[in-house]
């Protein structure tokens, strides 16, 4: 049996990633994230300047897979 992440697993996924210096590429497909987890990752990607793929397809609040260019 596996666990999905949900919106507090993204926050600590989020504030690790803030600090992030190699993770390029992200799948949280299906993993239950809501508005807050959605809050989350907005915050991470202010200040994330390494990752450049992040799929969040199949989640509550999104649709698609989201390429991030700076």
């Amino acid at each position: 049996m596996f666990s999905l992440l949900g919106d507090d697993g993204v926050r600590l996924i989020s504030e690790a990633l803030k600090s992030n210096k190699n993770i390029m590429r992200l799948d949280l497909y299906n993993n239950k994230i809501g508005p807050q987890g959605s809050e989350h990752l907005g915050d991470m990607l202010a200040v994330n300047r390494t990752l450049i793929e992040l799929d969040i397809s199949q989640n509550s609040t999104f649709g698609s897979h989201v390429r991030i260019t700076s």
